[in-house]
């Protein structure tokens, strides 16, 4: 199964709408990106999940000059030519979900019109414009047809932090500092270590 990571939030055409609409758009820009798009049409809304192989986000964190830890303790530039020399996350993986989260927001709103005039979208009876050099998410966020943006969490290893360390009130002060970290990321691992020393150290009152 397809581990999708993003949602993109939009309005359900009216079924009396004709011809191609600005989603179909949006949905054949983000194809064009390298991303892999699965529409759901639910009842308020519909909603645009986003995937992405680790090659199309580790060129994003390059281009984005993204720095991580390398294998020598030093943070340096991100290189997806060198990926060899960056520490991977506990559980093998390259990226931290905060840092994949980044490389989505990168990869999705920096879809622009690089043409040289402007591009006419439509949605129900609606018509605006694109124009150039405009990312085209920001567009149709400014025209209320893309509602939200919002990471979807990855459910075994939400449920397994949420049953092993949130809902664990029989050992509260132990914190699977590893886990966090290949979740989360650097930050918050470091934030939740530094929680755990105070706890230690001052006891339950802080």
């Amino acid at each position: 199964a397809t581990d999708f990571e993003v949602c993109i939030v939009v309005p359900k055409l009216s079924r009396a709408a004709t011809g191609e609409d600005c989603v179909a758009s949006l949905v054949r820009e983000l194809e064009g990106a390298g991303l892999l798009v699965e529409r759901v049409r639910g009842v308020p809304a519909e909603f645009i999940k986003l995937s992405a192989s680790m090659g199309i986000l580790g060129r994003a964190a390059s281009e984005m000059q993204m720095k991580k830890l390398t294998c020598i303790g030093m943070e340096l530039q991100f290189e997806w030519e060198q990926v060899a020399a960056f520490v991977r996350q506990p559980d093998g993986s390259l990226f931290s979900w905060r840092e994949r989260f980044t490389c989505f927001r990168y990869l999705i709103y920096g879809i622009v019109n690089k043409t040289n005039s402007e591009i006419s979208l439509k949605f129900d009876d609606k018509e605006f414009y694109w124009k150039q050099n405009e990312s085209l998410l920001r567009r149709l966020e400014d025209e209320g047809v893309v509602k939200l943006v919002f990471p979807l969490h990855e459910e075994i290893k939400r449920k397994q932090l949420l049953r092993n360390w949130a809902l664990n009130w029989h050992d509260f002060t132990w914190q699977p500092i590893d886990e966090v970290y290949s979740y989360f990321g650097t930050k918050v691992e470091q934030h939740d270590s530094t929680l755990q020393l105070l706890y230690l150290v001052s006891g339950p009152f802080i």
